[in-house]
């Protein structure tokens, strides 16, 4: 790897982790005002949308596609609404 890859590979790093600490606490804020409604199914229906949220800023930028690949696996052991692709850096 060249010094010009490393240095574009390093400023990739630093604003992934940048998007991701700036959307966390408000996902967490989310989750403590959950709390504070009544109706649990509504409770429900709006803890499923902020875990669907929560995976999609978790995964890796699209722009990264060429970078890394996308596994297909399935487990009996996945709870509910998990998701069975998971990111794999290119190798």
């Amino acid at each position: 790897m060249n010094y010009q890859q490393h240095l574009a590979n390093s400023a990739a790093i630093r604003s992934e982790i940048q998007r991701f600490e700036s959307v966390h606490p408000n996902i967490y804020s989310i989750y403590e005002l959950l709390e504070r409604v009544e109706e649990p199914i509504l409770q429900n229906q709006i803890r499923e949308h902020v875990i669907a949220i929560e995976a999609f800023v978790s995964w890796p930028p699209l722009d990264m596609a060429s970078e890394a690949r996308l596994q297909l696996g399935t487990s009996h052991n996945l709870l509910p609404k998990e998701p069975c692709l998971k990111w794999a850096p290119h190798e």
